[in-house]
């Protein structure tokens, strides 16, 4: 089976309001992604919930 390369968390502080603080809530489970495009929120849940893609995978396998 290939090796599996997780993202490592980045030292920068999320805030609520900005795209990085909205995955960081989508990535812990979190359904609260504002501040990001209708068009990219739909794209995130897609691939998780749909074709079932880790979103803490850093390269796809």
């Amino acid at each position: 089976m290939a090796e599996v390369h997780r993202l490592d968390p980045i030292s920068r502080i999320p805030s609520a309001n900005t795209v990085y603080g909205a995955w960081e809530r989508f990535v812990r489970g979190e359904d609260d992604i504002r501040g990001v495009r209708p068009e990219i929120a739909l794209s995130w849940q897609r691939c998780r919930d749909q074709y079932r893609v880790d979103p803490l995978l850093a390269e796809a396998p």
